[in-house]
């Protein structure tokens, strides 16, 4: 992982989120409709380091139903006289909103976990699709600043492991009502980061 400039990354951002918190007020409650496209960097099992954009798009269902889902297209390192290794990463969640307040929401649900590799060693490209489950709660800080966290479960199987867990913290930056700006630190199986923005809707 490329530790200084995920460092500098991080801290830029945050300098944008204290100077956009002392803004005047923006949005009045967490945002669950939006597009968002991030940079995201990972690494795999504590092994191999990828890198790539990923895409995501989320909606309200009336009022206490969620659908969001999310494609991620990373990058691993060359394999000498072959190419890259390549990942295609997507999710299809369907969250119940469990609770929503003023400036809070958690929501709960089922989702499907889609992984599609190639190794450049073999002209072939390998799949596996896992099912389970996600938390997550937001809040708002001040009008201007969101924190988000969730944590992800399904049955795909990686490395010597039989099922997948990760957990995700971060917040977005309110730069205007219909766009904001967001960092997210991925903890678990995967570790790593994305910085990227959202439009909302």
């Amino acid at each position: 992982m490329k530790n200084h400039s995920s460092l500098i990354q991080w801290v830029t951002v945050g300098g944008l989120v204290t100077a956009f918190a002392s803004f005047p007020s923006l949005a009045a409650s967490p945002s669950l409709n939006y597009f968002g496209v991030h940079y995201q960097e990972l690494q795999a099992d504590n092994q191999v380091d990828f890198d790539g954009i990923s895409f995501e798009v989320s909606g309200r269902l009336r009022d206490q139903w969620l659908l969001s889902g999310s494609y991620a297209q990373v990058e691993g390192p060359r394999i000498a006289g072959h190419g890259n290794l390549d990942w295609d990463i997507t999710y299809a969640r369907l969250g119940y909103i469990a609770h929503q307040q003023d400036r809070f929401v958690s929501y709960i649900g089922p989702q499907v976990h889609y992984l599609s590799f190639e190794v450049p060693t073999s002209s072939n490209t390998d799949s596996e699709t896992g099912f389970g489950a996600f938390a997550g709660a937001r809040y708002m800080l001040t009008p201007r600043v969101e924190l988000q966290g969730e944590i992800s479960y399904s049955n795909l199987s990686h490395a010597n492991s039989s099922y997948f867990l990760q957990y995700q913290v971060g917040f977005r930056a309110y730069v205007s009502n219909r766009f904001a700006l967001e960092a997210r630190a991925q903890l678990g199986d995967w570790d790593g980061f994305m910085l990227g923005g959202s439009v909302h809707f």
